[in-house]
């Protein structure tokens, strides 16, 4: 890919002269001929590349070669966890994969992290809103998409049993980040990941005023190292009204640099 993008076509190949009817000089198109251990590809490439000739290479996943393709090849990487500390040391080994194995500054390769921000004017407004959300969920697919992501059954637990009591560290400690970005929950059992997982995913929620998102923002800003969020919109999310400044805040990444978060409601 990088040879049909970066040499494939010169840089002044494409000419646009609309009265001689020529759109390329067909001599600054040339072929690749890329001969590998999986494909041969020919070439040329079958249109002209962008501006930047490279698009911005997004990578999603943390598994042993996605870390690694992340470190050699990524621009950007999406990444999803219940808790800080799990993002931290993923973000840390990818970057120091990119420094010390393919010369690359780690801390140019952006972090966003999957986030579910739920905002209401008040706590108990927010709170509600994600009351009504989750009467639309499937509570036997939640736990069929956490059973996948994490290798661990709920499904031999006890529909009342607290989590965060059993004998498994990974159940334990999975439920604990969960719980630690929903203080207001008192029972952590089956139904409640569940609950969780089928509006926030693997990802925390983040319940309440614009000034109590942007402390749980702020959090994984400041323990993961993550440079933004991937923000999941469950039904209806409108950031940037400049008119209420109460619900302004700004979050301050390790960069230095600030990003200014507000949020709006609909009437």
């Amino acid at each position: 890919m990088y040879k049909l993008l970066e040499s494939s076509w010169r840089d002044d190949a494409v000419v646009l002269d609309r009265k001689k009817g020529v759109y390329t000089v067909p001599d600054r198109v040339r072929e690749i001929n890329h001969e590998g251990k999986y494909f041969s590809v020919p070439g040329p490439h079958i249109c002209q590349p962008s501006p930047q000739r490279t698009p911005l290479i997004l990578q999603a996943g943390t598994s042993k070669a996605g870390k690694r393709f992340a470190a050699q090849n990524a621009e950007a990487i999406f990444v999803s966890a219940h808790a800080p500390e799990v993002c931290a040391k993923n973000i840390a080994e990818i970057r120091e994969i990119a420094s010390s194995q393919f010369g690359r500054d780690g801390k140019n390769i952006k972090v966003l992290s999957l986030v579910t921000p739920i905002i209401g004017r008040t706590e108990e407004e927010a709170q509600a809103k994600l009351a009504d959300y989750r009467k639309y969920a499937s509570l036997e697919g939640a736990l069929a998409l956490f059973c996948g992501w994490t290798g661990i059954d709920l499904g031999k637990y006890e529909d009342d049993e607290e989590l965060r009591l059993v004998e498994s560290n990974a159940v334990r400690s999975t439920v604990e980040g969960y719980a630690r970005f929903s203080p207001g929950t008192s029972k952590w059992t089956k139904h409640t990941v569940a609950e969780h997982v089928s509006i926030g995913g693997n990802g925390p929620i983040l319940v309440g005023t614009p000034s109590q998102v942007a402390d749980g923002l702020q959090a994984w800003v400041d323990e993961a190292d993550v440079d933004g969020f991937n923000i999941v919109g469950h039904v209806c999310l409108c950031f940037g009204n400049p008119t209420n400044t109460s619900s302004r805040r700004t979050l301050s990444f390790h960069s230095h640099s600030k990003t200014s978060l507000s949020c709006c409601y609909p009437s």
